[in-house]
């Protein structure tokens, strides 16, 4: 796991995760992760925890195919091998004196040919076709065609990401995820997702994808972007956020439930190691309940 302990303690770095059982990042100081490049490989998958004043600001955090991470090789600065400096001294000037052999002086004679053709051909043509053909067609295909593909599709991997933002914690984040399993973007308190740009590619109900980003609070999402390919990534809010754009080149799907507005539901962050109790959380959340 990545956990910081001090005020932009990976301020600018590049931190990746090649861990077949997946990652861990806490982003729980001020600034920690600033400007930071989090880049998830783990076929497993990754969680990200974005806390305090700016712990995610203007980040990036990646967890695409292998294919996406091949990147163009350098071009060579010169040549592998030098040019010949000099070309040959002289062209020829002249063709060879004589050619190597004389030709001959009269053709080859022709020899009589062996057989004479024959006057007619053997056998006559048939005056008429045969009256049907030798067999009759199957009525019905051999084999019945298979129900289902013999494998699965072969993009599909099952990596799991999770991301939490807290208050002010994910400001101009950039979020791009592609064939993943699941991808969550959950978004506590007020700004915790201002501005950020989320992108998921090939995301499908073929490979059973479940990606969404949740917007718990007002103004938690505020000027939040979301680009996709599909109408399966969802958009659940619970409070109000202005200026949303959420783009998937398909439109608004009821049946998926694209975009959910739920104002019934409340939620309360929990946090399991705390000495609070849930009935303390929820005084705490509804003052005048008190």
């Amino acid at each position: 796991s990545f956990t910081t302990s001090t005020i932009a303690e990976r301020l600018s770095t590049v931190m990746r995760c090649n861990n077949p059982n997946g990652c861990e990042f806490l982003c729980v100081t001020t600034a920690g992760c600033m400007l930071s490049t989090i880049d998830c490989r783990s076929t497993y998958g990754c969680s990200l925890l974005c806390d305090e004043n700016f712990g995610c600001a203007r980040s990036v955090f990646l967890s695409v195919s292998d294919a996406e991470f091949k990147q163009p090789t350098s071009a060579t600065d010169s040549p592998s091998l030098s040019p010949t400096r000099l070309p040959t001294t002289k062209p020829t000037t002249k063709p060879t004196s004589k050619p190597t052999s004389k030709p001959t002086n009269k053709p080859t004679t022709a020899t009589n040919s062996t057989f004479s053709p024959t006057a007619s051909p053997t056998v006559s043509p048939t005056d008429v076709p045969t009256t049907s053909p030798t067999m009759t067609p199957t009525s019905a295909p051999t084999y019945s065609p298979t129900v289902a593909p013999t494998f699965s599709p072969t993009k599909m991997r099952s990596t799991k990401i999770h991301i939490e933002c807290r208050a002010d914690a994910c400001k101009n984040m950039n979020v791009s995820v592609s064939d993943v399993s699941s991808a969550h973007i959950h978004c506590h308190g007020e700004d915790a997702c201002l501005e950020m740009v989320a992108s998921f590619n090939r995301i499908s109900s073929y490979n059973n994808t479940d990606s969404s980003i949740s917007c718990y609070d007002a103004g938690a999402c505020n000027s939040l972007r979301i680009y996709a390919d599909g109408r399966f990534t969802r958009l659940n809010m619970y409070g109000y956020s202005s200026d949303i754009v959420l783009d998937n080149g398909y439109g608004w799907s009821f049946d998926d439930e694209t975009i959910t507005c739920d104002l019934h539901s409340k939620y309360v962050q929990y946090e399991f190691n705390s000495n609070n109790t849930i009935e303390q959380l929820v005084r705490g959340e509804y003052p005048e309940s008190n």
